[in-house]
């Protein structure tokens, strides 16, 4: 028996390196094109961006690659008859499933430490790191297709990014103290004095929008061809105030305690997501095990595929429960913990009902 176990984990250990270093790359790759213009733009120090991001993708990859590993694996042995051998000398299978669920538990504890503590001080780090870049060097913070938070009091929405060069570019002025302003130009270019700390923009052939103060509903229009606008560079951080998913657990419960049951369903969701997500490799222990022994027939690439239905079923669950959680609809505790527990309840009813069979 100790020898069948030690074959079995023999088995598994080279899937899970591989479907890891797969998993891996592919959440790398999406950001890869963005991060290497950062690294040539910005220096050795933009490097280390990606160093934050792997570790941060690495608490995706691990439950993922679990999960690929344990049914590609279970799918060969039973493709092989060997849980038929096994049940034919009175081995349970559930016994042949012991070590790697003892593998998925102590995966799911280091996938804990990762989530708990080595992920929100990469994500603090990265977020500092990537900021005080773009102090250095402007065109850093100035992404295509994305909303740039970095400038005090504005956010801007920028639809193409050529070097120095904008194309579609808004700009929003949200101080309260100023009437609201829309601003939007077909093209600009940024040009920036580190010493003064300062960005102008020179837009071209736009549109200004400003609302009335002393008229409710009316704003004033005007239109441009050549529009200079400055804006202050954000101030180099050395510490800075943490977002929820840059907060360790105990960060988390502190915070809550402080707000005093006042908008901490958002914090909830957060508590509950690190523990979750860090159990989703034992879950996927038990869902994948039996699926393997019943999808055999497709050997390996159907197990790697089918492993990628269910992940992407378990992720949407997750961001749903993330909703319903921050809202306040259910819960946290329930909307967090449901794929968990339900993926966890179909994987012990396939094992004991249809796999023991």
């Amino acid at each position: 028996m100790k020898i069948l176990k030690l074959y079995i984990l023999k088995e598994f250990f080279p899937l899970l390196f591989l479907s890891f270093i797969i998993f891996t790359s592919i959440l790398l790759l999406g950001n890869m094109l963005e991060l290497l213009e950062m690294v040539g733009k910005g220096g050795i120090a933009a490097g280390k961006l990606i160093f934050y991001i792997s570790l941060f993708s690495i608490s995706y990859s691990l439950p993922m690659s679990t999960l690929a590993a344990t049914m590609m694996s279970f799918g060969r042995l039973a493709q092989d008859n060997e849980i038929t051998a096994a049940k034919a000398s009175g081995i349970k299978v559930r016994s042949l499933l012991t070590p790697v669920l003892i593998m998925g538990f102590l995966l799911s504890l280091f996938s804990l430490y990762l989530n708990n503590s080595v992920v929100p001080k990469a994500q603090y780090r990265f977020e500092v790191l990537s900021q005080n870049l773009g102090t250095k060097n402007p065109e850093l913070i100035f992404r295509a297709r994305t909303f740039i938070k970095n400038f005090e009091g504005y956010r801007l929405f920028v639809e193409k990014v050529k070097g120095n060069l904008l194309y579609g570019v808004h700009i929003w002025q949200l101080r309260k103290e100023n009437p609201p302003l829309t601003i939007f130009a077909k093209r600009g270019k940024i040009t920036s004095d580190p010493a003064k700390r300062m960005i102008t923009l020179k837009l071209m052939n736009g549109t200004r929008e400003e609302v009335d103060p002393g008229v409710r509903g009316e704003y004033s229009r005007s239109e441009f061809s050549v529009y200079y606008f400055n804006i202050a560079l954000p101030a180099e951080r050395v510490r800075t105030n943490k977002r929820r998913k840059e907060m360790t657990i105990r960060e988390l419960r502190e915070a809550i305690k402080e707000l005093k049951g006042k908008r901490v369903y958002p914090l909830l969701v957060e508590i509950h997501r690190k523990l979750s997500l860090s159990f989703a490799c034992l879950t996927f222990v038990l869902i994948g095990a039996p699926l393997g022994v019943m999808f055999k027939k497709g050997g390996k690439s159907i197990g790697f595929g089918l492993s990628f239905l269910l992940i992407l079923i378990y992720y949407i669950m997750t961001m749903l429960g993330e909703s319903l959680g921050e809202r306040g609809v259910l819960p946290p505790v329930l909307t967090m913990w449901a794929p968990t527990i339900l993926l966890s309840s179909i994987g012990l009813f396939l094992i004991f009902r249809r796999i023991e069979r």
